[in-house]
Parts: structure tokens; sequence; C-alpha cells
């Protein structure tokens, strides 16, 4: 088990109310991750807090292909430069993989895409109208071994989507000892009350 730092509770900080947002790829969560969630919701909620589900309306469920299309989209074009007169520069990686993707993005799926994103942001800034943030998954699981790879970070790219600020707390070990996180989501342009949120919550976890 990660140990953190002793945390001091700024007792000027009310019980904060607690949306447990699964999100749309909840399946996509290895089972210690779900576990560690569920049971991070039941010890908030033991300790004072007001733990509510909530998830998204319906017509944002895919809002991550529309993430992918976007990131895809301005990143070819950003490495224009790089792509067309040095591609022998380039990782084979990035070549074959999201700047050929960007190329099949075309205009219009784009700008629908943008559009989709601006109607998500303010559908997500709702759903703070009755808790102060939301508790979710930082990762599909433990963190991966090795230096390789950083992880999928589908779970964190919704909140990129929704241009939120995020808080990853360390909370857990997976089955091979590598750690496992809660991620606390606050409003936008709110950044101060999620940290303080995210103090009062660390020092109740530990």
């Amino acid at each position: 088990m990660l140990k953190l730092p002793p945390v001091r509770i700024d007792r000027g900080i009310p019980r904060p109310r607690i949306g447990f947002c699964r999100t749309p790829i909840w399946d996509e969560a290895a089972a210690d991750t779900k576990a560690l969630l569920e049971a991070t919701a039941t010890t908030l909620a033991d300790k004072g807090a007001s733990v509510v589900d909530i998830g998204f309306a319906p017509a944002f469920a895919d809002i991550l292909d529309d993430h992918g299309a976007i990131s895809a989209w301005e990143g070819t074009r950003n490495y224009s430069d790089e792509r067309l007169r040095n591609p022998d520069k380039v990782s084979r990686e990035l070549m074959e993989g999201s700047l050929k993707r960007g190329l099949e993005i075309g205009l219009e799926r784009y700008v629908a895409a943008q559009r989709k994103s601006v109607a998500f942001r303010a559908h997500v800034d709702s759903l703070f109208d009755k808790v102060d943030v939301l508790l979710c998954p930082s990762a599909p699981g433990e963190a991966p071994a090795g230096v390789e790879f950083t992880g999928d970070p589908r779970f964190n790219s919704i909140w990129t989507s929704a241009g939120t600020p995020c808080v990853t707390l360390p909370a857990g070990t997976g089955a091979n000892g590598l750690p496992l996180g809660i991620q606390l989501v606050g409003l936008r342009h709110e950044d101060d009350r999620l940290l303080s949120t995210a103090a009062w919550v660390a020092a109740h976890l530990h």
C-alpha cells in the first residue's frame, strides 16, 4: 500500500457532496478498479460525505469518439511540416497511428465533434448543480509495469473533453502490487474547490 504524507484536515471545509460517476466506459475498468471505487464511495459516505450516483445523458455515451476525432484531426495538421517534409524523422508508430487516422477524418466530422464537445461541457457543468466533485476511475486498472507505456488515458480523456480540473489520488494496489487510483473531477474554473475537497478525501481515506 502506498503511503501519503500526513494531510491536515481544514476544519473550514464542509463535508463534501460527491457524485459517483462510473462514466459510459465503466465496463472497461478492471475488476479491482471497480471494487476500489465502490469501496471508496462507501467509505466516504461513512465518513460523512453525501454520495449520490450521477451519469451522463445518453447523447454523450460516445463522447470519447468525438474526443478522438478532434485529437487526431488537430494532431495530424499540427505535425504537417514534420509529416510532409521529414517523414523519416517521425516514428513509425506515430505515422501509422494517430497521424494516419487524422487524415481519414473529414472537416464535417471534425466540426460535428467540436459542436458535440461544446454541448458536453455545458452538460458536465450541470452535473455540479447538486455535487461538489465527481468520483470516477482514473485508469482502467493498476499502473503498467516498466516505462515503455504510460497507461490507457481513456478515463482521463473524457474530462479533457469537458475542460474540467482533475485530481488522482493513490488509493490501493492491484494484483501485481502496482498503484490503483481514484479520480476526483471538479467544476470548470473551480480548481481551488476541487483541491480542498481532494484534501478532505485523502485525509479520510488514509
